[in-house]
């Protein structure tokens, strides 16, 4: 008897699944995570396999899988591009697309993990001096076994910490480039036993025996602003967005002035988010428009309503809001 596949479609604008029949002849190559062909409404769409072995949400009769396309997320990155999507309440496609190998990949299944080979999660927060080698750090950080994926700021620049470690014996896989290096970079995470070293896109690394990882991130403010210097300079960048995260970063006014000057000179956009009450201090008098994010279930459960309240806006005034609404994947 044919199982029954869910299937998301790879349509941003049809935010639910469908159900499907595998063939026999698939059965083998379909897992929760494969890409393959279904038809949708007279299309030959591509889509997510999310769940096998379910009951049909209709009593219609349903229509096979036409093909299988490629290996893609294992079940854990799944939950994660889940989450992801939930968690910034955006299509849940745009993210299985980052976390899906550009071109068709088909791989070995990983050998099984041993009962228990799992260490228990731990987190740790490091701060090294200016002078310290971040290279020696990082080293020092990923796992003597199994997989480590390392996120850097500035995966372009990796590269004398991708010769460092893969110096160490490390098997280093850097985790973008082209679709074509993607591919492979994919490919090769799925055999596990490797650093990956990446950007944020690296945290869907299929690695299968994940044990440590590692988040290279700007270690204060000044430097952070130093870095979004660096790109108004290039005049490449119409937007700047400033991840701080902490309530409590320090941007000093010298160089808030300067970022102010430089996005007027090139005419870009500067967006500094960070992680504290409306009633908290601003980063300084230069901020233009202030606002807050909020986040609400939707009337009966219905998706979520965005909302940005202006909490300061030199232009217009204080006061304004902006509504949106937005889905997240189901059952999140």
């Amino acid at each position: 008897m044919d199982r029954v596949a869910r299937v998301r479609p790879d349509l941003p604008a049809v935010d639910r699944e469908f159900d499907y029949l595998v063939p026999d002849a698939m059965a083998r190559d379909v897992h929760v995570g494969t890409i393959v062909r279904v038809p949708l409404h007279g299309r030959r769409v591509r889509g997510w396999v999310g769940a096998l072995g379910v009951e049909p949400e209709t009593a219609a009769e349903l229509r096979p899988i036409l093909a299988v396309s490629s290996d893609g997320p294992p079940p854990e990155v799944m939950e994660l591009c889940a989450w992801t999507a939930w968690r910034y309440a955006g299509p849940v496609v745009h993210v299985l697309r980052a976390a899906s190998p550009p071109n068709a990949a088909r791989v070995e299944p990983p050998p099984a993990r041993p009962p228990g080979a799992a260490a228990a999660p731990s987190r740790a927060h490091l701060e090294w001096p200016p002078a310290a080698d971040r290279k020696a750090l990082v080293a020092d950080l990923v796992a003597r076994a199994g997989s480590s994926i390392v996120v850097t700021p500035a995966p372009g620049r990796s590269g004398p910490l991708a010769r460092a470690l893969a110096a160490g014996g490390r098997r280093v896989v850097a985790y973008g480039g082209t679709d074509a290096e993607r591919t492979a970079a994919w490919r090769a995470a799925t055999r596990g036993n490797c650093v990956i070293i990446g950007g944020r896109i690296a945290v869907f690394a299929p690695v299968p025996d994940l044990a440590a990882l590692v988040v290279v991130r700007a270690p204060s403010g000044v430097v952070a602003a130093r870095a979004a210097e660096r790109l108004l300079r290039s005049g490449a960048f119409g937007l700047v967005v400033l991840d701080f995260g902490s309530a409590n970063v320090d941007v000093p006014m010298a160089h808030q002035g300067r970022l102010v000057s430089l996005a007027q000179a090139h005419d870009a956009a500067i967006v500094c988010l960070t992680d504290k009450t409306a009633d908290s201090a601003s980063l300084g008098s230069l901020v233009s428009l202030r606002a807050e994010a909020l986040r609400a279930r939707g009337p009966g459960g219905d998706g979520f309503q965005i909302t940005v309240r202006a909490l300061k806006d030199k232009r217009r005034g204080p006061g304004w809001t902006r509504s949106n609404k937005a889905r997240g994947p189901a059952g999140l």
